[in-house]
């Protein structure tokens, strides 16, 4: 008797058709609730594109026939025009390229996307599939560690994270690596408050299968592992090591490259010691620009730029240096605190204004991924550990190992970064 498989989908979700249909259902529902979870705009109804390709590599020449039962029934939705016509677009993380098609792009419909979810048996098992198949040594290496985490699902606050920690706890790590370098995987879907819950699964590794049936892939990386004790510090409570102010550290390497005068020097020791968003923030509780209408969490709203806090600059820092508005108050107050930066940042948007963002999200991954986490798999193989762009987390033993490993990285960069350190209990914030 073959062992049943069940997957996470939206709550509204009842399947429909032939055993066969209703199991290729189930699973276009999962991914596209995975690929929902994952960027917080898509939630708010923004469209996913898929590829022809996609769609043939999940269900075969049967695509088609998914794609119109799973639109018919009302959880599908495609992005079409008022004649019907369906609108063609790039993944918002890729470059658009000169005579190229673009994808069709989809959306769960609004029933099917309400932040509720159940989990729900499939008939037959389902193929399995290499997920780390495109991944590089290194990524692979990060997908098999993912698998021997566990997060305490009780800690998510609203039902997005919910479904999330789900999709975590129940082995969907989806792990892949974007062509600037990222990795990204369920972890990163997943808000700090679940994060900070992070544990080694003591019988995973324990039973030496660091690399389970869905990572497995090289003799090396099964090598790297031996049996431990419950005593050992790997099950320790586990730290976030995150860098302060890492995209305007990142920033400050790219300006280096191009010009060393006092404004880019004083943006550098600013951003070093972690208080670029705080400089920003004095100068806008100046004064200097009244209330008005901002867009806020996907939405606009008035507001006033004098009050806002730090983490409302820091939200507005990434509107204004990666986005394409001259009048963002963080971008007039860049201007006015380091005009030579602003300068150096406007000239990189100037092509594409995307380029800033890839810019830095290259610096980053090549610093976090290729250089700090490379050195700890290197050095203390038997560290289970998660990356999320510019966080390392690892059990509180190894702390050190890991900001010694970030501020060595950043400093081949010429710049030695601020590391904060969150223990597992919230609030408790160390500061190196």
């Amino acid at each position: 008797m073959e062992t049943k498989h069940s997957c996470v989908v939206s709550a509204a979700f009842e399947p429909i058709g032939s055993p066969s249909t209703a199991d290729k259902l189930v699973r276009l529902n999962e991914i596209m609730l995975y690929k929902t979870v994952s960027v917080e705009e898509r939630r708010e109804g923004h469209f996913i594109p898929l590829s022809r390709d996609w769609w043939y590599e999940q269900f075969g020449m049967a695509y088609r026939a998914v794609q119109e039962i799973a639109i018919k029934s009302g959880m599908l939705e495609a992005n079409v025009n008022t004649r019907g016509t369906k609108r063609y677009c790039t993944d918002g993380s890729k470059a658009p390229v000169a005579g190229r098609s673009y994808c069709a792009s989809y959306r769960l419909s609004a029933a099917f996307r309400d932040g509720h979810h159940k989990l729900i048996e499939l008939s037959r098992k389902p193929r399995a599939k290499p997920v780390d198949a495109n991944l590089s040594p290194v990524g692979k290496h990060l997908a098999g560690l993912l698998s021997h985490l566990s997060i305490d699902p009780a800690a998510a606050t609203n039902t997005w994270d919910a479904i999330a920690a789900s999709f975590f706890r129940r082995g969907l790590h989806r792990p892949k690596e974007c062509q600037f370098g990222r990795f990204h995987s369920a972890l990163t879907g997943v808000s700090s408050s679940v994060r900070n819950t992070l544990q080694v699964r003591y019988s995973d590794v324990n039973k030496n299968t660091h690399m389970n049936s869905r990572t497995r892939s090289t003799t090396e990386n099964r090598k790297s592992f031996s049996p431990l004790l419950p005593s050992s510090p790997c099950f320790g409570s586990f730290v976030g090591i995150d860098v302060s102010n890492c995209q305007p550290l990142c920033l400050a390497i790219e300006c280096l490259k191009q010009l060393t005068n006092q404004d880019v020097l004083h943006w550098l020791s600013r951003a070093q010691a972690g208080m670029i968003y705080e400089e920003i923030q004095d100068w806008l509780s100046l004064g200097h620009i009244g209330p008005r209408r901002f867009k806020v969490d996907h939405g606009w709203a008035e507001t006033d730029p004098a009050k806002w806090t730090r983490e409302q600059v820091k939200k507005q820092f990434m509107v204004a240096t990666f986005g394409n508005d001259p009048t963002a108050p963080v971008w007039i107050a860049i201007e006015h605190l380091w005009p030579t930066v602003a300068k150096i940042m406007a000239s990189i948007k100037k092509v594409r204004y995307e380029n800033l963002a890839w810019t830095c999200q290259r610096i980053e991954s090549s610093i976090m991924i290729q250089d700090a986490a490379v050195e700890i798999m290197r050095s203390h193989p038997q560290i289970v550990f998660g990356t999320v762009h510019d966080c390392i987390y690892l059990p509180e033993h190894y702390q050190d190992v890991a900001v010694s490993a970030i501020t060595n990285a950043f400093q081949r960069h010429g710049v030695t970064p601020t590391v904060n350190i969150t223990k597992n209990n919230p609030g408790c914030l160390l500061r190196q």
